[in-house]
């Protein structure tokens, strides 16, 4: 097995955050270089948010840029603790990664119906979002057509 780990020892968050931001605007000029894109899979938290700001700040190829979400909690779509909310907040509505290459998770129709409505919009090339500059604050432009049911057998 081949070893490619380097550790780094940074004492404050800040620190944390900047080496992050640093990493993925290198990851992000390399795979636009190779391939005329960046895939990049957002979370949510305290020190994401710190990295989400410092990258609004950098000069970066926003146009190649393609934002997914790791995880979302399934809250209404306009609630203050949803990831996709501060991710909008202090990344996305500063930098002009084209509308059509964000993909929200509708995570507000509940776990099941999200994951699979996530799955297919990404699979199809659909994005979850919509509104002035693209950036709708995570509503879903469509509703699912079936929602799964439970058994009670």
């Amino acid at each position: 097995m081949q070893n490619n780990s380097r550790w780094h020892y940074l004492e404050t968050a800040e620190q944390v955050a900047e080496a992050a931001c640093q990493q993925i605007l290198n990851a992000a000029t390399s795979a636009i270089s190779e391939r005329g894109k960046f895939k990049l899979v957002l979370a949510g938290g305290g020190t994401p948010e710190k990295v989400y700001r410092l990258l609004a700040e950098s000069n970066a190829d926003w146009a190649n840029w393609h934002i997914y979400y790791g995880d979302e909690r399934c809250l209404p779509a306009d609630h203050q603790d949803r990831n996709s909310l501060m991710a909008s907040r202090v990344l996305l509505d500063k930098v002009a990664i084209p509308a059509n290459q964000i993909f929200t998770m509708p995570a507000e129709l509940g776990p099941e119906v999200a994951a699979e409505s996530y799955r297919l919009d990404r699979r199809q090339g659909r994005n979850l979002r919509y509104g002035v500059a693209g950036h709708g604050r995570g509503r879903p432009y469509r509703q699912p057509v079936s929602r799964p049911s439970a058994s009670a057998g």
